[in-house]
């Protein structure tokens, strides 16, 4: 499996902190964008941006358990909760808790300017 590239971890922060805001507050408007992740550069960008985002992405790699890795290749994947949550043979909602607490956790490690629950 390949690492999701700098562009994909920020897609799927954005997910996990939509899925997180619709369940804290079902019906309720959801900020569009990753706080977590603005500064991690687009295709295109320089390449000293794309190599921040490389080792931003290297630093949250190495602050991720080994199961937290998993969840987040699965995602870069494409797969849906219910789908991890089939090959795991565990709960969707319980890896998907687990994967937002553990990006909530990395990113105050590093100490994410910009980062707003």
């Amino acid at each position: 499996t390949t690492s999701p590239t700098p562009s994909r971890m920020a897609e799927l922060s954005d997910k996990a902190r939509a899925q997180k805001g619709s369940r804290r507050n079902p019906g309720g408007k959801q900020q569009e964008g990753s706080a977590v992740l603005k500064n991690v550069p687009q295709r295109g960008e320089s390449p000293s941006c794309i190599l921040q985002g490389q080792e931003l992405l290297n630093q949250m790699r190495q602050l991720l358990s080994a199961d937290e890795i998993v969840l987040l290749e699965y995602r870069a994947e494409g797969l849906e909760w219910p789908e991890i949550g089939a090959k795991l043979n565990a709960k969707p909602d319980s890896l998907r808790k687990q994967f937002t607490r553990a990006i909530d956790r990395v990113v105050e490690h590093l100490n994410i300017d910009g980062y707003a629950e």
